[in-house]
């Protein structure tokens, strides 16, 4: 047809050519690059080894339980991607895990062990009931100089957060690193534990034991050179021999060696802070506002954190899940108090009302002016105990005051147990304008043998509420219940 086209049909032979070099090219673009046709059963095939890898790698990066392995949903996945593989056992998780833990931790020896200088990093928390000590060091490499930094632990703390039992996790982190003689410095918060870890085991800073060896040697000489030496019982017969074991697993104190301690910059700066904010209560209207403020705030705070029946009402309410601050956590008060805003911007007034009228919280500002004068102020807290003392005075036409040159504040209520001393002591601060001089407490005896409580948490709770009603009343003195008197073996609560 091109050769008819052209011999006949010359004058139409530039219109012929365009038409069909444009249907060859639509042609070609339908059909297409030619390719092979792809075969499903020529898929690539994963190997045992790396998919071994992968499910040690997905248990350690998630966090998950070894047991994740023995679910059927997880093996069905597995087999699913790859049908020819097997799933290893929990047993075999568990030894590739501490296989790997090692093969990490000889890396990061190798690695630390080229460099001379090591800074470290310490901290320790709590959570779900379980205390816990992390452990970072930061070095600069030798050739490259650049910035390394590892995690060395991250490990449950055994008992309370006491200074000793800190001072052997430090020690036991940085012999198993080798890195005693290489630490020029850790850095931890300003909490009185690490402190007093710090003063008391570190080789750097000046502690009772190097006092107590120099008075020992000042003793000598000075026995030396007073002809008082008791060299001369040796001849006596009153030698009694000492077993050598017992002398070595005495404590004397030198067990551990801790580096130099920095303390946070950035924990001091907020202390410093908190501490410039409490000037402002200087200004007596601006302290009673705020004591009423802050007293319904804290209402709120404890009674949703401690009660599940309150924190469903004010999540139902609120839409929003209230922040209770913390002492340890930094703008955790900040944060809390932004979330109340948050509410009641968002949701109005309506919601914070209906929690507090939910959870019997007072919503009205009164403020009852106590006595200025000199006579102290003294508020006796406790349980059926101080209601039954009253009822006795007043029986009896006793002075209140127990004829002492006092004013005297009782607060006794059947069945009160310690969990209800922090409500109790913000909503009286909230409802005076003048702190009392001196606050009894009897409270304790109701809160012993509670379902999923135990002397041990009583103790640490008691600890810790005696703190924040010290942060409350920081001038006042508190007045306790010996613990022994409540069948509580405890030396002392503070």
């Amino acid at each position: 047809m091109n050769k008819g086209v052209r011999r006949k049909h010359t004058n139409h032979l530039e219109r012929y050519t365009q038409l069909t070099l444009t249907a060859l090219k639509r042609r070609s673009s339908d059909e297409g690059p030619s390719s092979k046709q792809i075969k499903l059963w020529k898929t690539k095939r994963v190997s045992q080894h790396s998919v071994d890898e992968a499910i040690v790698n997905f248990v350690i990066q998630g966090l998950h339980p070894l047991s994740v392995v023995e679910q059927e949903g997880f093996k069905s996945l597995v087999h699913l991607l790859q049908p020819s593989v097997a799933v290893m056992s929990r047993g075999t998780v568990k030894n590739k895990v501490q296989k790997a833990t090692h093969e990490i931790k000889n890396n990061l020896k190798a690695a630390m062990s080229e460099t001379e200088f090591i800074a470290t990093t310490t901290d320790c928390w709590a959570a779900h009931r379980q205390s816990f000590i992390g452990v970072t060091a930061h070095w600069i490499d030798p050739e490259t100089l650049q910035r390394c930094y590892a995690a060395l632990a991250s490990q449950q703390l055994k008992g309370t957060h006491c200074f000793s039992a800190l001072a052997g996790a430090m020690y036991e982190i940085h012999t198993e690193f080798n890195l005693c003689d290489k630490i020029i410095g850790t850095t931890t918060d300003n909490g009185s534990n690490f402190l007093k870890a710090i003063r008391i085991y570190s080789e750097l800073e000046e502690n009772i034991n190097s006092e107590n060896v120099e008075g020992a040697r000042q003793s000598q000489v000075g026995k030396r050179e007073s002809g008082d030496d008791d060299d001369d019982d040796y001849g006596n017969g009153n030698n009694e021999g000492v077993e050598a074991g017992t002398m070595l697993d005495q404590d004397d104190g030198l067990e551990f060696q801790l580096p130099k301690h920095h303390r946070c910059a950035c924990h001091l700066l907020n202390l410093g802070s908190t501490v410039d904010v409490l000037e402002a209560n200087l200004n007596s209207a601006y302290k009673r506002l705020s004591r009423s403020a802050f007293a319904k705030c804290s209402s709120l705070w404890h009674k949703s954190a401690r009660s599940t029946t309150a924190a469903k009402i004010s999540r139902e309410n609120c839409h929003l899940q209230l922040l209770r601050p913390n002492d340890t956590r930094w703008n955790s008060i900040f944060l809390a108090v932004e979330r109340i805003v948050r509410i009641v911007r968002e949701q109005g007034e309506r919601g914070i009302t209906a929690v507090c009228s939910a959870l019997q919280i007072s919503m009205d500002c009164k403020i009852t002016t106590m006595s200025h004068g000199r006579r102290p102020r003294v508020w006796i807290i406790g349980s059926s105990i101080i209601v039954r003392l009253r009822s006795y005075l007043s029986a009896h036409r006793l002075d209140e005051n127990l004829g002492l040159d006092c004013d005297i504040i009782w607060d006794g209520e059947g069945g009160r147990r310690w969990e209800h001393l922090l409500p109790l002591l913000h909503e009286k601060r909230a409802a005076t304008d003048s702190d009392p001089d001196v606050i009894i407490i009897h409270l304790g005896v109701n809160s012993i043998g509670l379902p999923g409580t135990n002397r041990v948490d009583l103790i640490c709770r008691m600890k810790s509420d005696i703190k924040e009603a010290h942060m409350l009343f920081p001038t006042q003195n508190h007045v306790l219940r010996h613990p022994s008197s409540l069948g509580l073996e405890a030396p002392d609560l503070y």
